[in-house]
């Protein structure tokens, strides 16, 4: 006799059987299997790795939340997050799920690298229709529940259709529309419909203040940090970047590089102290405590809100040791630009407490020093002009300021020169004696002198005057400008040899090397050196006034439209005269160009370039 026909589907049976009561932490340590090729540690994944990650995951299958988001450093298992609580939900509900990237092309990778391995997974496989063209770049079709995709800049991805589960994934990255609400916002208007029952999962690593991971952090109530408790007292704590500590950390200048690369093979240690005793917590200490870790609210210890906040850095990583901690911060600090550390390694954004927030350091430092001395630790000096013209007169606004190892410097003076010639006599002209040794005396190597624009003065223009005032002293007069581009310059100073015509009849062409400068990276660089404390090294002196704090207060970094997109970038939101400013970031570039920090017995390395150079050179093998 033949056996009776089933009496349900392959689908109705799935949809009709009793869903498992599983914590989405405990689905998914039972039944994710990562694969060799998307993991470094393949196999049945085990959240005792990444604790920190349990409630995270568990908050996204619960009742109370609606919304949660997790800013996180790179390499802490953000990615695996997300795709467990996509498996999850997959599993264990029957409502669609809407997964957003930054831009479209991130978007077909998500699906092809993400979703679709995750699909078939052996827990996931029954919900496959077994038909091939379900599995496509724009959307998963599964028995019970599709996954679409949606990304920034295109409303119609994102628009037309309700959603229970959404995924944003990467938010600080998006590039979104002038005409658009935000991607973030489009997706949050998909799950009005289910209310409570609703679940937002956003993530992201940070970018800057402005951007919409941290926006959404400052507007969460709900605000979790992880605490570990010392291997030696038991008090718990947040592991923080200002308790890391390593070998060799007084090395300054490019000998940092050395002591990096040091770090990385394991000649040097570096470690973190407790904040509370002092005990010095080694690296396997370090992940035991993190298994002994608990979140801790903002809130205290029984917090009620629908939005919920995550903020994990990669001190708690075990896959990011101190010491590579340690080396992004040194090779970013001697390129100035440490926003790959701030970002993906502490998983804050840029800090951006620039000039703006500092008019108090440029004060309080100012009655420290006396002007136009040159401090023992100089080589060298430096000058910058900013140029202006009112009522057909140009002028100038300059800096002067002393260089020595690491590019530590003071200012010696500064002011508005009124002609050529005054400017000339008060910066690469002017002796200005060491402060002690009577007799000596230092005279700037250059002034970088900004090409000025098209405002008309007597006889030409300001960039005919400069141009002619660089051809008359082209020893010591540099003629710049900043880089324009929408990218960043491969080179921090580009040289061009120029021809100028310069307005009105008979007059000659003007050859000159024009000189451009990536002002984005040298005034990250000045705020680095700004903000650094021990030791200061960037020093002022008694010249300093009120007109001063203001010009060198005026920019900011924030994030600007630029098209589609948006980028982070230095501007001037308050409406001030930043001509100080820009002067000393010519001050700067000067410094840079010619290699202030290399020169003299002030350089403690100087002996070491062989050993810098190769140091370099690993670094950039490595990159």
């Amino acid at each position: 006799m033949s056996a009776a026909a089933p009496v349900f589907s392959r689908a109705e049976g799935l949809a009709w059987a009793p869903p498992e009561r599983l914590l989405p932490s405990e689905w998914a340590e039972k039944y994710r299997v990562l694969s060799r090729r998307g993991s470094a540690e393949p196999g049945r994944l085990r959240l005792d790795r990444t604790p920190y990650a349990r409630e995270v995951l568990d908050c996204l299958g619960d009742l109370e939340h609606t919304e949660v988001v997790l800013i996180k450093a790179a390499q802490v298992g953000g990615t695996e997050v997300a795709k467990s609580a996509l498996g999850y939900w997959i599993d264990s509900e029957a409502d669609n799920i809407l997964a957003v990237l930054p831009n479209e092309k991130a978007a077909a990778e998500y699906m092809v690298q993400r979703i679709q391995p995750l699909a078939r997974e052996p827990r996931l496989e029954r919900w496959q229709t077994g038909r091939a063209y379900d599995f496509s770049k724009a959307q998963l079709e599964l028995l019970h529940l599709t996954v679409f995709l949606g990304w920034s800049g295109s409303a119609q991805s994102l628009a037309s259709r309700s959603i229970r589960y959404v995924i944003s994934d990467e938010v600080d990255k998006a590039q979104d529309s002038d005409k658009e609400a935000s991607a973030l916002d489009l997706a949050r208007d998909r799950l009005i419909t289910f209310g409570h029952r609703a679940k937002h999962f956003v993530l992201s690593t940070p970018t800057t203040k402005q951007g919409p991971i941290w926006r959404t952090w400052d507007h969460t109530p709900d605000k979790r940090h992880f605490h570990v408790p010392c291997p030696d007292c038991a008090a718990t704590q947040v592991l923080e970047w200002k308790n890391v500590r390593w070998e060799k950390r007084e090395a300054e200048g490019d000998s940092r590089l050395i002591v990096a690369e040091q770090l990385l093979s394991g000649e040097l240690r570096a470690w973190i102290v407790c904040a509370h005793c002092g005990y010095e917590i080694s690296e396997g200490e370090r992940m035991r405590a993190v298994e002994s870790g608990h979140w801790v609210s903002a809130l205290g210890p029984s917090p009620r809100s629908r939005r919920v906040a995550f903020h994990i850095s990669a001190l708690y990583s075990p896959w990011v040791p101190f010491a590579r901690t340690v080396y992004e911060f040194l090779v970013g600090s001697v390129e100035g630009d440490l926003r790959n550390f701030w970002n993906s390694y502490l998983g804050l954004p840029q800090d951006e407490s620039t000039t703006k927030a500092m008019g108090d350091v440029f004060t309080r430092r100012a009655e420290e020093h006396r002007p136009f001395l040159v401090p023992e630790w100089a080589t060298c000096i430096t000058a910058g002009a900013d140029t202006q013209a009112e009522g057909g007169q140009i002028y100038w606004y300059y800096v002067v300021r002393a260089w020595g190892a690491g590019y530590r410097s003071r200012l010696l003076s500064w002011g508005k020169a009124r002609s050529s010639a005054e400017l000339l006599e008060l910066t690469v002209q002017h002796r200005f004696p060491y402060e002690e040794h009577a007799g000596r005396y230092l005279c700037p190597s250059v002034v970088l002198v900004d090409s000025g624009g098209a405002a008309e003065i007597n006889d030409g223009n300001t960039t005919e005057a400069v141009y002619r005032l660089a051809l008359a002293c082209p020893s010591s007069v540099v003629p710049v400008k900043g880089y324009s581009g929408r990218t960043r310059p491969d080179k921090k100073i580009k040289v061009s040899k120029i021809t100028y015509s310069p307005p009105g009849s008979g007059k000659l062409p003007l050859e000159v090397l024009l000189h451009t400068l990536d002002t984005g990276h040298f005034k990250d660089l000045a705020v680095t050196l700004i903000q650094a404390e021990g030791p200061v090294m960037w020093e002022e002196s008694n010249c300093v006034t009120p007109e001063y704090v203001s010009h060198m207060s005026a920019e900011e970094k924030a994030r600007v439209r630029l098209g589609r997109g948006s980028e982070v970038r230095w501007v001037n939101n308050t409406r001030r005269r930043c001509d100080v400013w820009d002067a000393s970031i010519y001050c700067l570039a000067g410094a840079h160009m010619i290699q202030a920090d290399r020169r003299g017995e002030a350089r403690e390395s100087w002996g070491q370039s062989a050993a810098v150079e190769t140091a370099n050179e690993q670094r950039k093998t490595r990159q």
